[in-house]
C-alpha cells in the first residue's frame, strides 16, 4: 500500500497582503522599550524625565525652599514625594494652593485610553483629602494645566511648567519635559493662576469629605499671562503661538502629542504643510483614540513620518523659521479642549532653548520603537505590530514562516490521490494573534480501503474482486496492477481499492 500513499505540501504566501494602518516596532529600539524607559538627559533650561526621578528631586527641593507660598496646578496628584514637600511646607507656615481636576472631569475621560488608570484616579482623590485643610484644593471642570510655582510673588521666585501630571508614573516613567522659569516667568504664569483660582475653579475643598461649590468673581478683571502662554476662558494664545510656528516654518515642523484631534484647525494646517512638502514628524503615543489615529493615519498619508512611544506624554512643536529653531512646550493636547478652551499652559522656546528643545526631540525620534504606517505589506515587517482595525489596536507578531501538518486524508477513488488538497485556510489554521510570510501546509492522502466485511467473489489473474453492500471493489497491492485495474473496474462498475 505504501506506494499508493501520497505526501503532499503546498505553501501560501502572504507577503504582498496589504496591512491595515499598523504601528510597527523597530528592532534596533525593541530593548528600550522593554527595558521601561533609556535614561533622559538634561538641557539646560529644559529637563526631561527619566527613571532616576531627578525632574521630581528638583521639584521637591524647590518646594522645601518655599518661604511664602506654593501654587501648584495638576490635572492629577498622586505622587508622594510631592504631597509630603508640599505638606511639609503647610507644617512650616508656607500657604499652599493646588488647582486640580475634579471627580466629576476625570470620570467623564474615556476608560480605554486616557492618561490614567483606574488607580490613579483612587489616589488622586485619596491625595485631595490627604491634603484638605493644610493645603487649599480647588477643582474645575477644565482644569488641565501642569506647573509648580513657589514664592510666585517675590524677587526669588521659582517655578517649573510641565507636560507631566504630578504623578509618580508621570515623572519618573512616562516621555515628559520640565521647563525651568526665571523669576520674571514665573510672576507672569502666576497671573494665569490667579485667573484659575478666582475665575476657572468651580469647587472649593477646605477640610476631608467636605467639597463646596464656589462661584467666580465674573465681575474682577484679571490680567492674563504677558510673556507666557494660555488657554482660558478668555484667551488662546498657545493656538495662535503654535498656528505662527507652523506658518513660519521653511522646511520642518516637528510635534510631539499624546492627543490630536482630525478635524482640529491646527491639525489640518500640519496636514497642509506636510502636503506642500514641508518635512513633518510626530512623536505620539499608539492608543486606541478613534480622533487621534485618524489623524495620525492622515498626516502620514500627507507625507508625514510618525514615530510612537508606550508612555508618551510631551507636548511640543518646533519649526525651523528664519531665526532658527523656535518653538514651545505646552499642557495642552492638539485638540479644541486645550487650544480653543480649557485651562492650558504654554512657553515660547528661542535660541539655545529652542535648540535644546530640539536636541531632546531628535533624542526621541531616533529612540522611539515604534513607526506608524497606512500602506505596509505583510511581508515588509517582521516581529511585533499594533494594527488599527474595528477602531481598536490588535498586537500580533509576524513571523517568516509556519508549518503546519493537516494530518492523513483517504481519498474517495484512486483517481483522486494525486490531485486530492484539503481546505487550505491559514487565518483559521494558526494562532490568530500570529501573521506568517509564509504558511506551509503537510498532509498525506491514503488510497481508498476494502470494507472490513466484504467478501471475496472471484479473481482475474492476481487480481481479487471483492462483493459489499451491492458494491464490487477490485483490490490492487502493486502499482503494476493499475492499468489491468481500471479497465477491469469499467466493465464490472467497481471501485479500486487495496487491502
Amino acid at each position: 500500500m505504501s506506494e499508493f500513499v501520497k505526501h503532499k505540501q503546498k505553501t501560501i504566501s502572504k507577503i504582498d497582503e496589504l496591512l491595515p494602518p499598523c504601528w510597527v516596532h523597530t528592532k534596533r529600539h525593541i530593548d528600550l522599550e522593554e527595558s521601561g524607559r533609556y535614561i533622559g538627559t538634561q538641557y539646560l533650561k529644559i529637563i526631561e524625565t527619566d527613571s532616576t526621578g531627578f525632574l521630581r528631586n528638583r521639584l521637591v527641593m524647590m518646594l522645601d525652599s518655599a518661604k511664602d507660598s506654593i501654587c501648584v496646578a495638576s490635572f492629577l496628584i498622586a505622587d508622594s514625594y510631592i504631597i509630603q514637600a508640599m505638606l511639609r511646607a503647610s507644617e512650616r507656615g508656607v500657604r499652599v494652593y493646588l488647582l486640580t481636576a475634579s471627580e466629576t472631569q476625570l470620570l467623564r475621560e474615556p476608560k480605554e485610553d486616557n492618561e490614567f488608570d483606574a488607580l490613579r484616579l483612587k489616589e488622586h482623590i485619596r491625595t485631595l483629602e490627604q491634603l484638605a485643610g493644610r493645603v487649599l484644593v480647588r477643582t474645575g471642570e477644565n482644569l488641565h494645566s501642569k506647573f509648580v510655582l513657589v514664592d510666585p510673588q517675590s524677587s526669588q521666585a521659582q517655578g517649573f511648567l510641565l507636560t507631566a501630571n504630578l504623578t509618580s508614573e508621570a515623572l519618573t516613567r512616562n516621555v515628559e519635559i520640565g521647563v525651568e522659569l526665571d523669576s520674571d516667568e514665573v510672576h507672569d504664569l502666576f497671573r494665569q493662576f490667579l485667573i484659575g483660582f478666582w475665575i476657572e475653579s468651580s469647587n472649593e475643598l477646605l477640610e476631608p469629605g467636605s467639597i463646596s461649590k464656589i462661584e467666580p468673581l465674573s465681575d474682577v478683571v484679571l490680567p492674563s499671562p504677558l510673556q507666557l502662554l494660555s488657554t482660558t476662558s478668555r484667551t488662546s494664545t498657545i493656538k495662535q503661538r503654535v498656528d505662527a510656528l507652523i506658518d513660519a516654518a521653511k522646511s520642518e515642523i516637528i510635534v510631539s502629542s499624546f492627543g490630536i484631534d482630525m478635524k482640529h484647525e491646527t491639525t489640518q494646517k500640519i496636514i497642509q504643510a506636510a502636503r506642500a512638502g514641508t518635512k513633518v514628524r510626530i512623536l505620539s503615543r499608539p492608543r486606541p483614540n478613534k480622533n487621534t489615529m485618524n489623524a495620525l493615519i492622515a498626516l502620514v498619508e500627507a507625507g508625514a513620518e510618525v514615530r510612537g512611544h508606550r508612555w508618551l506624554h510631551a507636548k511640543c512643536v518646533l519649526a525651523d523659521t528664519n531665526e532658527g529653531w523656535s518653538g514651545l512646550v505646552m499642557t495642552s493636547n492638539v485638540e479644541s479642549h486645550g487650544l480653543d478652551k480649557g485651562f492650558e499652559s504654554g512657553i515660547s522656546l528661542h535660541g539655545k532653548d529652542a535648540d535644546s528643545l530640539y536636541a531632546m526631540a531628535e533624542n526621541w525620534w531616533r529612540n522611539f520603537p515604534q513607526l506608524l504606517f497606512t500602506k505596509k505589506k505583510l511581508g515588509d515587517v517582521e516581529g511585533d505590530v499594533l494594527l488599527w482595525s474595528d477602531e481598536t489596536l490588535k498586537k500580533i507578531t509576524i513571523k517568516k514562516r509556519y508549518e503546519e501538518d493537516l494530518g492523513e486524508f483517504t481519498a474517495k477513488s484512486f483517481d483522486e490521490i494525486e490531485g486530492f488538497q484539503p481546505n487550505l485556510v491559514p487565518e483559521k489554521t494558526n494562532k490568530e494573534a500570529v501573521k506568517y510570510h509564509e504558511h506551509t501546509f503537510h498532509w498525506t492522502v491514503l488510497p481508498p480501503k476494502l470494507p472490513p466485511d466484504a467478501k471475496r467473489e472471484s479473481s482475474d489473474g492476481d487480481i481479487d474482486v471483492y462483493k459489499y453492500g451491492g458494491e464490487s471493489y477490485i483490490v490492487v497491492q502493486r502499482a503494476a496492477q493499475l492499468s489491468k485495474a481500471r479497465k477491469l473496474a469499467s466493465e464490472l462498475h467497481a471501485k479500486i481499492v487495496t487491502l
